[in-house]
């Protein structure tokens, strides 16, 4: 109940759109990055990008890459990266906070190479962890994919993911 009036205190007071939630936009975010600039989702329960990041990079022709990080995956990784930064193309690994050494080697490579191809993308996936490289966060665009709040904002989602094709 005190969300509710809280809701509705901000509406009335800032205006209706401070009130609804905000539906995350992949495509402005991926507009708004550059190929040095990692892209980092901070997981929250219930909620995973990676069909997002996948059905965006299959609507903009660009090949995705991706990893699900854990034990000795790092190999895996580091031939993806180093790949998709000369050829193009989009690297997404996910649930990164199981490898956080990796994270400071990925941070180094998009740092020193010298050249790096203008589709290039690494995108990361993380749950929240006290470890987690404070440069990569602070170098990198973050966003959260929180999972829809009732009826109306899981229908807005679902329609937002709607195509004309």
């Amino acid at each position: 109940r005190t969300l509710s009036q809280a809701r509705k205190y901000i509406i009335e007071s800032l205006g209706p759109e401070y009130g609804e939630a905000c539906i995350l936009d992949l495509e402005i975010t991926w507009q708004e990055s550059e190929p040095r600039t990692p892209l980092i989702c901070i997981l929250s329960i219930g909620s995973d990008p990676s069909p997002q990041i996948t059905a965006l990079s299959k609507l903009k022709e660009i090949p995705l890459r991706a990893v699900s990080m854990g034990q000795g995956q790092e190999v895996h990784a580091r031939r993806l990266i180093s790949e998709a930064m000369a050829e193009g193309g989009w690297v997404l690994l996910q649930n990164i906070h199981l490898s956080l050494p990796f994270c400071s080697e990925a941070m180094d490579a998009l740092v020193d190479t010298e050249t790096i191809h203008e589709t290039f993308r690494l995108w990361m996936t993380t749950e929240v962890h006290p470890q987690f490289p404070i440069g990569l966060l602070q170098s990198a665009i973050k966003f959260t994919n929180e999972p829809p709040q009732g009826i109306r904002a899981s229908m807005k989602r679902t329609y937002q993911n709607i195509t004309d094709r």
